[in-house]
């Protein structure tokens, strides 16, 4: 059974004390929003069981990068337990709503809220009424995506639980995910060793009850575990059109439009400084930032992005890999039904990408290069010459 408004309001109250200034313990980071101690262990516990109740779903998987990558692959290991709309629809995650709304009414605006499309100046306009706590509680409810607990508890013979870098979105792929709100359940140091989150070069060192959001588009991973469980409450929250977004601005956008738009330039600005900065030599990141270009329709800049990521794993690394796709560009040239230049052009492009000194497959790129613009000239007078005949 839902609780009752009464009830409601009443969770609601008891926060409202903090809302006359800054909430707080609030900490405010580049990379995410921290909420300190929003729970109490007891709450947590609660929240904890609340989901425990619901089946696990092993998610233990590793995943092959970029062609000849296959040693160092994308892992993941960690149980998910999903609420189905059961804990929802009951009432039961609604006091967990009523915080958030109260920690976010008394909070200053940030710009990771703002490219996640909450408004707080607007939150805050309505004023510190239960009434307007509690409505602001039922409207993130329904921008919530889904509501899981993250299980990582290390088990014999498995590997270590971990959730390798990621990014929970990206351009094109149908998604309105915009910002993940976190509570640690767990106590570091207590329940569990190891399983650091780190969202881009930041450290999210949370504690037991603490909330924090980061936008779900910006790459983060958690740390494998050592030992002990980690148990954290996940909330995936979505960008959604509101009252207004309907009406489209001079400019021909919706303010919905606008505000995805601001969310894909603060994600591609993290994607920049990651890749030139602290996660430069990280692989993963380059693939991930592929990955996010290639979304957006930007595949040339997705193919140097690619490059980087074997760059990135040194210089013999690289330029063992340059030398296997120039061999793989060889091969597509030798194939016994015929050779395939578009694949050996691609081939010899990402080696040269790779090590701009490699001469052997340089000059295999521009010849290639050659024959497939003469191959689409022949194509062309081809077809100009069946066009006359028809005619």
């Amino acid at each position: 059974m839902a609780a009752s408004p009464a009830v409601l309001l009443c969770l609601a109250c008891a926060w409202l004390p903090a809302l006359g200034g800054a909430a707080a313990g609030v900490e405010q980071a580049e990379a995410h929003l921290m909420f300190r101690s929003a729970f109490t262990p007891e709450e947590c516990a609660r929240i904890a069981q609340l989901f425990w109740e619901r089946p696990p779903e092993l998610d233990a998987r590793t995943i092959p990068l970029l062609p000849n990558m296959e040693h160092d692959q994308f892992r993941v290991a960690r149980v998910n337990r999903f609420d189905d709309g059961t804990l929802g629809s009951r009432g039961k995650l609604d006091f967990i709503f009523l915080r958030l709304a109260a920690l976010l009414h008394g909070s200053h605006a940030s710009p990771l809220l703002a490219v996640g499309g909450i408004d707080v100046d607007a939150l805050r306009s309505v004023g510190a009424s239960t009434d307007s706590i509690a409505a602001a509680a039922r409207n993130l409810r329904a921008r919530v995506a889904f509501t899981l607990l993250h299980e990582f508890t290390p088990r014999p013979g498995d590997p270590s639980p971990q959730f390798d870098w990621h990014a929970d979105t990206k351009p094109g792929d149908g998604k309105a995910r915009s910002l993940n709100v976190n509570v640690m359940l767990s106590a570091p140091g207590v329940d569990f060793e190891g399983g650091d989150l780190q969202v881009g070069s930041t450290r999210v060192a949370a504690q037991q009850g603490d909330m924090y959001l980061y936008p779900a588009a910006v790459v983060h991973r958690v740390a494998p575990i050592l030992n002990g469980t980690r148990l954290t409450l996940v909330v995936a929250l979505e960008d959604i059109a509101a009252d207004g977004d309907g009406v489209v601005s001079d400019d021909g956008r919706s303010s919905l439009a606008r505000r995805r738009e601001l969310y894909w330039a603060h994600v591609e600005a993290s994607y920049q400084r990651l890749a030139t900065g602290p996660l430069a030599n990280e692989s993963k990141l380059h693939i991930l930032h592929g990955e996010f270009l290639e979304g957006a329709g930007r595949n040339a800049e997705a193919h140097a992005a690619f490059c980087r990521a074997y760059a990135a794993m040194g210089e013999d690394a690289a330029s063992a890999h340059a030398r296997q796709f120039f061999s793989d560009g060889v091969s597509a040239l030798q194939r016994p039904q015929g050779p395939d230049l578009h694949l050996a052009e691609r081939y010899f492009s990402m080696a040269v990408c790779i090590s701009p000194g490699l001469e052997d497959a340089a000059d295999a790129l521009s010849v290639v290069r050659d024959a497939i613009l003469q191959v689409d000239a022949k194509s062309k007078t081809h077809g100009a010459r069946e066009e006359r005949d028809e005619l």
